[in-house]
């Protein structure tokens, strides 16, 4: 089975649910390296396209705060190719790597968080690598 690597901004609700064992279930909106991504780069590589998709997704983060500033929360996936639908339904953006996940999100799936250092970040300089096993680490910093 061929896989995608996939970000997607995580709020506190989500975190919580992942460590009870729970699931994401569909639609969830995430970036992944889209033809649509390597069109908007040409020349870019695996890593620079996989980079931008993981700012995208950290920018879609932060616009969905409220008033108090808190710390974006960006998850890295590992999911079938066949889950990743076309272009995000409904998800208010004309980005070209956010597609829909047609599939459950498991714990299992995730390889790491990326988290503001600060609350209220917003430049991709401010996030901080976090490995899925430091999941209690990450739903303490969301706070």
């Amino acid at each position: 089975m061929t896989s995608a690597r996939v970000y997607l901004p995580l709020e506190l609700a989500a975190l919580t649910r992942l460590a009870r064992g729970e699931t994401l279930d569909p639609p969830v909106i995430v970036w992944t390296v889209t033809p649509g991504l390597r069109g908007a780069l040409p020349g870019a590589d695996l890593d620079e396209l996989e980079y931008a998709a993981l700012v995208a997704a950290a920018a879609a983060a932060g616009v969905a705060r409220g008033t108090r500033p808190v710390r974006r929360v960006v998850a890295a996936a590992d999911v079938p190719v066949a889950a990743l639908g076309g272009p995000a339904p409904g998800g208010g953006t004309a980005d070209p790597a956010a597609v829909s996940l047609r599939a459950a999100l498991q714990l299992r799936q995730i390889v790491s968080f990326q988290v503001d250092e600060h609350p209220g970040g917003v430049d991709d300089v401010d996030l901080m690598w976090w490995d899925a096993t430091e999941l209690t680490q990450v739903i303490a910093l969301a706070r």
